[in-house]
């Protein structure tokens, strides 16, 4: 029995839903231990930020080494959404640049959110035959 997973990329003003042709759970690069050893000794996972997830690995923008794991449609609208949550941001922050100080006093700076990304559901190969 195969199974996949329906993964959710949301942002503050967009989201999108893919699959994913795994039941894995654990980051692919440290086998969900969280660390990996280095010539100095053990180190935090830089793909899973030490968590030792796998959907963490999308938060921490190395999708590049789990392509084997989406369709090619999948993987370009996993690029856009993270090239819109950026764009997003520095629109912010040029559009704060520009106020005056008199309106920068009254506006906060913006602060960049994180890429929400969360596994919203498996599903059974075989079932939808």
């Amino acid at each position: 029995m195969s199974r996949c997973m329906k993964i959710l990329f949301k942002t503050r003003y967009a989201e999108i839903i893919v699959t994913a042709k795994t039941n894995r759970k654990t980051c692919q690069v440290c086998n969900g231990s969280g660390q990996y050893d280095t010539c100095e000794g053990k180190d935090d996972c830089d793909y899973c930020g030490g968590s030792g997830d796998f959907i963490s690995m999308f938060e921490h923008d190395t999708y590049s080494n789990y392509q084997k794991y989406f369709s090619k449609d999948d993987i370009e609208k996993i690029d856009m959404i993270k090239k819109l949550h950026e764009f997003t941001f520095y629109r912010d922050v040029y559009a704060h640049s520009s106020l005056s100080d008199q309106q920068a006093k009254n506006i906060k700076y913006p602060e960049e959110e994180n890429l929400i990304v969360r596994k919203i559901q498996w599903i059974d190969k075989n079932l939808q035959r």
